[in-house]
């Protein structure tokens, strides 16, 4: 069992998401069980620091590797944007540790905040978005904040499939359609888990030049894919956080 103290690092898009999509025409209602949960899971947890993340606008970077990322989203509705304010509110009045970040996502930064903060502590994210399963390690675990399932680096096999170190080279293979990233033809969840459990890592099988992998020619075949599919999931961790604090006025 660790010594080290905790520390909660917020995916906050998820919470707005979630609670808009369910019950947005009772934004006071939205606000109070935002604050509910999140005091809940700092009275359980007992966290020395939370630290909330919001983003704004998109990752300028990845669009600039693919311009269809994330296209078949539409813009924020208005009433959506008038909750999202409120919870930054509400944030600011449970920690001073509210970030904003324009033209990167809150997963960068959550990255970022991750690599700062668990080289002291034990780090708890709270996010459904299984990009982040790649941050999974001995000092950093994720909840999910409704269904309060938890994956650690011991367990994210059973749950994914692949261990930690492997998220982002089987997200390149299996592609995301909820970010517009298209994945590599024949090389479904099943044959991505299959191929990481045999090779470890991309890298490992596309060295394999005499390899009688029946699926490596088509691997190598979309190559230029898999490169780029990479850099759109690899999260960012070297930001200077402390530049995205909202500041509380």
């Amino acid at each position: 069992m660790s010594l080290k103290e905790t520390v909660i690092v917020v995916d906050a898009n998820h919470f707005l998401h979630r609670y808009y999509h369910t019950i947005k025409d009772n934004v006071e209602k939205i606000v109070s069980l935002y604050r509910f949960r999140l005091l809940n899971f700092m009275q359980f947890h007992k966290p020395k620091s939370i630290h909330i993340c919001f983003d704004e606008g998109g990752s300028d970077y990845r669009r600039q590797l693919l311009p269809t990322y994330k296209s078949n989203r539409p813009p924020m509705p208005d009433d959506m944007r008038v909750i999202k304010h409120k919870l930054i509110r509400e944030s600011l009045q449970i920690t001073s540790k509210v970030y904003i970040s324009r033209g990167i996502e809150a997963d960068d930064i959550i990255a970022s905040l991750c690599k700062r903060l668990k080289t002291e502590y034990d780090v708890i994210i709270l996010t459904c978005d299984k990009d982040l399963n790649q941050l999974i390690d001995d000092s950093v675990r994720i909840i999910h904040p409704f269904k309060l399932t938890e994956s650690t680096k011991n367990n994210l096999r059973f749950t994914m499939g692949v261990d930690p170190h492997q998220v982002v080279d089987y997200l390149s293979m299996v592609g995301d359609t909820v970010d517009y990233i298209n994945g590599i033809p024949d090389i479904g969840k099943s044959r991505a888990i299959r191929l990481l459990t045999q090779y470890d890592t991309l890298d490992g099988l596309l060295s394999m030049e005499n390899s009688n992998e029946p699926y490596l020619p088509m691997l190598l075949r979309f190559k230029s894919r898999l490169d780029i599919n990479r850099k759109l999931i690899t999260l960012l961790d070297d930001l200077p956080v402390d530049n995205y604090l909202i500041q509380n006025n």
